[in-house]
């Protein structure tokens, strides 16, 4: 199976969650259920042709059941062609191109006896992943419970409300939920602002205890969730029990670079030798270092490769690096010990070896 394969769904529900969001229901048909079986916080890659030009955008998952349905809500942003046009134009009946489930941000079931504790944060459309797992937790952990301090700019900008809300009402011993307003005043100082490290440590040790804490799930801006996990390791919480996820990287991505060195023909840089294996196929091609991502380069080479970000955030563009050395800017969505298993993600490698061996096939 290729990793870049997509199918057909069909969108048999689509509704406004709020003013600027749709949650899209796509029907998974039975032959595709078990390719389309998702983790709690994991994603999916949508693909569209629109104006002649292949987009791709990465939506989370944000139903957790497992059956013929799967759910992402699609935040309109301001000259998003992709999220504008599902805001606008894609309707129910429609079909669209949906990759299968992928990404690490997610919550593996314990043992129904255990007894945990979770904390998590969410800001804005961060929510999506967390809903899921906040939802599976209480489902199907019967004895663990949850806190979750969510931040958004006014009231009316909270995604999830009425679900949250009846999540908190039928598991009331087990579910604390905190809303953080950073444009709308609260009577209670400590729940207006933005969030911080700061802030969380200034809340009773009821709701924020790091020691009692078994698991944390962060999903927002990069600048929240790094000073969260600085405050955190600085107490003592392993990295291991903390899990982030990212919606945008704060940090220039190649596409801008690899733009300047195209238009500077006096470049002499020196060229790689790299070999690109996909779907049991192997493809062979010279690049110029300091140049275009390994990614960009395949898909001019004519590989139909896995991507959707571009940005080192999502990681659908994830490969194993065989052989050679790659640079990368940024690559937030490896964990440490990816890296050292040698996993790359194409989007942002460049080859700074003579030879280069890139194994998609091996990506998992």
């Amino acid at each position: 199976m290729s990793l870049g394969a997509f199918n057909d769904l069909l969108v048999v529900a689509i509704h406004r969650e709020i003013e600027d969001v749709v949650v899209i229901q796509l029907e998974i048909p039975g032959s595709l259920r078990e390719k389309y079986h998702f983790k709690p916080g994991q994603y999916l890659t949508l693909r569209r042709e629109i104006d002649g030009e292949d987009v791709r955008r990465c939506y989370s998952i944000c139903n957790a059941e497992n059956n013929e349905y799967i759910s992402v809500a699609v935040k309109k942003l301001k000259g998003g062609i992709f999220s504008t046009w599902v805001n606008d134009v894609l309707k129910s009946g429609d079909t669209i191109e949906v990759m299968p489930p992928a990404g690490k941000f997610t919550y593996e079931q314990e043992d129904k006896a255990k007894i945990k504790r979770y904390f998590c944060v969410a800001v804005g459309s961060g929510i999506t992943p967390i809903i899921s797992i906040i939802s599976s937790i209480l489902d199907l952990e019967v004895r663990s419970s949850v806190t979750l301090v969510y931040g958004n700019q006014r009231v009316s900008s909270i995604l999830f409300r009425e679900k949250l809300e009846q999540l908190k009402n039928k598991y009331l011993n087990r579910f604390q939920l905190i809303h953080v307003l950073s444009q709308e005043s609260r009577d209670i100082p400590l729940l207006y602002g933005r969030i911080s490290y700061d802030k969380l440590s200034s809340m009773t040790p009821f709701l924020f205890d790091t020691e009692t804490i078994d698991e944390f799930f962060l999903c927002g801006p990069e600048t929240m969730t790094s000073d969260l996990i600085e405050g955190l390791t600085d107490k003592g919480i392993t990295k291991e029990k903390i899990k982030r996820e990212l919606f945008v990287s704060s940090s220039h991505s190649l596409k801008g670079k690899a733009d300047v060195f195209i238009q500077d023909g006096s470049s002499e840089a020196s060229s790689s030798r790299v070999s690109v294996i996909s779907d049991g196929r192997k493809v062979i091609f010279d690049m110029k270092r300091n140049g275009l991502s390994v990614l960009d380069q395949g898909l001019l080479e004519g590989l139909d490769l896995p991507f959707a970000c571009k940005g080192g955030v999502c990681g659908t563009c994830r490969a194993k690096l065989i052989k050679g050395k790659v640079n990368m800017e940024e690559q937030h969505a490896l964990l440490p010990e990816d890296v050292a298993e040698g996993y790359i993600l194409s989007c942002q490698a460049q080859p700074v070896s003579d030879d280069v061996l890139i194994d998609f096939d091996r990506a998992l």
